[in-house]
């Protein structure tokens, strides 16, 4: 504990390491050795920068009002990044990249596919319902595997950028390999949007290739229409902007907001109407179709397995 003490109300005797940068909502972005980006706030890094001069720990306590254990805090995250080392090897680095990418041809590419689809479904789909349990879940382990091409957007967005990596967790009880676009946090907010875009224009992608495959061999519409649903299914719980996906980040990005979940679905528990509760009121939506196109496919397995045991 004196020892503990004797540090902190000595000169600071090691230094940082890291890059920063601005980001839109006045934060700042951290990215240590470790290349974990996180975020602090301005005045969290003005307590870091003067601990890097090497002022004493308790004077800096003083001058900001800062309880000694929260600038313990402080130091406990940035040593488990490696982001604090000897004294003539610390280097921070502020980043400024004007990096930015013009989203119009990617929206209106988005647009003319997804109306593409929405005349395959007004004119060739009518396929809901499928006619056996094996049909079912053929059509399951396809939209699972299909996944990859919406991460594999995801990662050729940030080739240019940064060199991303993939990974493999459980949504529930069901595995999927996604992304890790962390990195994505210290570039302009053109291009974060780009990135969090493009893994549902690779959605749009797939989706109109299938489109194109029941135009050439029309027999296949049996199981294009299932599997479709199920992309949509997919698509909308990714850009639903009350979750922590896709669709939140662009949202926020966009809005220049945080805490956008929050804020929305107290305005619209609260009977507001305004901007955020509207937003509220679309995201509520976005979460119930999903579940409606959900609820058909697992009535349609349950019906068919039924029937194959002959029990209707």
């Amino acid at each position: 504990m004196d020892n503990k003490r004797r540090i902190l109300t000595s000169p600071y005797k090691n230094a940082f390491v890291f890059e920063y940068g601005n980001l839109d909502d006045n934060t700042i972005w951290i990215l240590p050795p470790s290349q974990k980006v996180f975020n602090i706030d301005q005045f969290t890094l003005k307590v870091i920068l003067d601990m890097n001069n090497g002022t004493k720990v308790d004077v800096i306590s003083k001058k900001y009002d800062l309880p000694m254990e929260e600038i313990q805090s402080i130091l406990n995250k940035l040593s488990f990044e490696s982001a604090i080392t000897e004294q003539n090897c610390g280097r921070i680095m502020m980043s400024q990249n004007n990096d930015t990418v013009d989203l119009a041809p990617l929206l209106t590419l988005s647009v003319v596919m997804l109306f593409i689809q929405i005349e395959y479904f007004r004119n060739v789909a009518h396929t809901f319902i499928m006619n056996s349990f094996a049909d079912s879940m053929i059509v399951a382990i396809i939209a699972i595997a299909v996944v990859f091409f919406h991460e594999l957007g995801h990662y050729l967005a940030c080739i240019k950028h940064f060199k991303p990596r993939f990974g493999f967790m459980f949504v529930s009880i069901f595995p999927t390999i996604y992304v890790n676009t962390n990195l994505s946090w210290t570039l302009s907010k053109s291009i974060r949007i780009f990135i969090n875009l493009s893994g549902a224009f690779a959605d749009l992608i797939v989706n109109t290739v299938l489109v194109f495959m029941v135009v050439l061999f029309p027999k296949v519409e049996y199981f294009i229409t299932p599997l479709l649903m199920l992309q949509y299914s997919r698509l909308l719980i990714v850009l639903n902007p009350l979750l922590p996906g896709d669709g939140y980040w662009i949202l926020s990005d966009v809005l220049n907001k945080v805490n956008l979940k929050q804020k929305s679905l107290r305005e619209l528990l609260s009977f507001r109407f305004n901007f955020m509760s509207f937003f509220g009121l679309v995201s509520f939506i976005m979460m119930v179709v999903p579940m409606i196109f959900f609820g058909i496919y697992i009535f349609n397995l349950i019906y068919s397995f039924i029937q194959k045991l002959g029990l209707l």
